[in-house]
């Protein structure tokens, strides 16, 4: 069966969230492609259309976290920068 664009985006999304469960709560080696594709509802035979393999999907799920934290640490950089801006030119502000 062929997926759509619009399906194969989901079900690539569904596998990265059902892994990252997965991750969480067995680890990468106790979690199987035929756990994760039941859960997903696909063909075990159709993950390998996602994925080459295990490896690589975790690999996926584990640079998604990467970018969510950098995300985060990057936000609350930008915020102390500002902060730290604003304190810098209080003294200006106090001398006019």
């Amino acid at each position: 069966m062929a997926f759509t664009e619009y399906e194969t985006e989901q079900l690539r999304k569904a596998l990265l969230k059902e892994t990252r469960r997965c991750a969480v709560t067995l680890g990468m080696k106790k979690t199987s492609v035929d756990q994760l594709t039941k859960a997903v509802g696909i063909a075990k035979g159709s993950f390998y259309k996602f994925y080459e393999s295990k490896e690589l999907l975790f690999f996926a799920v584990l640079e998604g976290i990467h970018s969510e934290l950098y995300g985060v640490a990057d936000e609350v950089l930008r915020e102390n920068c500002m902060q730290v801006r604003q304190m810098q030119r209080l003294p200006m502000l106090a001398r006019e």
